[in-house]
Parts: structure tokens; sequence; C-alpha cells
């Protein structure tokens, strides 16, 4: 797998999300980080976002790939996702 940049340099990264099976070609916009939720927000050119914990995040960095649970209007309002690095 490869090993992605920090954070902040993952604006204008090709990538891939959405459910398992059915990902989408897409380009990271920006990422957010929200002490209330613990949670980190990637906005995508598309206008579509998505959100994962931190760890997830980082795991998305150093394996340019991560499969997590996405929150909708709660935690317990969730679904699966992934967000993999388009080579």
């Amino acid at each position: 797998m490869q090993k992605l940049p920090e954070a902040a340099s993952l604006i204008g990264l090709k990538v891939k999300h959405g459910s398992p099976g059915y990902e989408q070609p897409d380009v990271i916009d920006d990422v957010a980080f929200f002490q209330s939720t613990g949670r980190a927000h990637v906005i995508f050119k598309s206008c579509f976002s998505t959100n994962m914990t931190l760890n997830e995040l980082a795991e998305f960095i150093a394996a340019g790939e991560v499969h997590y649970s996405q929150h909708f209007r709660n935690e317990k309002d969730t679904g699966l996702a992934v967000l993999k690095a388009d080579n």
C-alpha cells in the first residue's frame, strides 16, 4: 500500500470513496477536525463529504486505504464506507 502525506497535504489528492464496491473517483478539497465529535471531516471537490475518527484518518494516511464507519445524523446512524488513494 502507498504511504500518504500528512493530513494538511491531502488537499488535491485523487481518491475513491463511497460504499464498499461502489467507490467513486474524487479529489480531496479540505480536511477539518471537530473536537466536539472527535472526528475528521473530509470534503471533496464534488461537494460530497465524509467523516471518520482521527485513528481512521491516520490509517488512511499510513496505508492509502481505510474502511470505516461514517456517521450521519448521530453516532447510531452509521454506514460502512471506504476511502482509498486513486493512483
